[in-house]
């Protein structure tokens, strides 16, 4: 980009901000209010359960697989000291999304009765919440110094479910 391979887009060149995992990074990619992939997509933390199932299975290389690129990415993804900027949800975990749900399955496999509806409704939930950052990204978030990555109440869902839910009020004049 812009005449230099070592140059990526963000003008500062590839190791400006890259080094060792951060613990904090780490919490932030996995848990945070605002980025955190289970939180915005908790039906996942049926990977490790998947894990544990296809590791007694035929499949277990497969599985180890899975699990070691999952790890590796997330481990990547923490050594930037970012958790993804001017965006919305885990977008810094995305390319590693396909690893997790292919862990997922055994697990899948295994639900019945009132527990599947409610995986569906968690999968629901998930994608209404992931849905809240379309068509902003980021913007009216950070525009506002009291919101914060980390905080609950003023977390980057919370807030466009307010944000909307006030539009759609608005709108509709009450």
């Amino acid at each position: 980009m812009n005449g230099s391979p070592f140059v990526a887009g963000y003008q500062e060149g590839l190791i400006q901000d890259f080094g060792l995992p951060q613990w904090i990074t780490l919490q932030g990619l996995l848990v945070s209010p605002s980025r955190g992939l289970f939180l915005f997509s908790p039906f996942l933390l049926l990977a490790p359960v998947g894990l544990a199932m296809g590791w007694q299975s035929k499949r277990k290389p497969f599985y180890v697989f899975l699990a070691l690129a999952f790890v590796a990415y997330t481990a990547l993804m923490a050594s930037w000291n970012s958790l993804g900027g001017w965006s919305y949800g885990a977008r810094m975990l995305t390319d590693a999304l396909p690893a997790i749900c292919l862990l997922m399955i055994p697990a899948v496999e295994k639900i019945r009765g009132n527990w599947r509806g409610a995986l569906w409704g968690i999968t629901f939930l998930a994608a209404v919440a992931q849905s809240l950052g379309l068509f902003d990204y980021g913007l009216r978030f950070f525009a506002d110094p009291a919101n914060n990555e980390w905080s609950i109440q003023n977390g980057e869902a919370i807030f466009y479910a307010k944000f909307y839910v006030s539009t759609i009020r608005q709108a509709l004049g009450l």
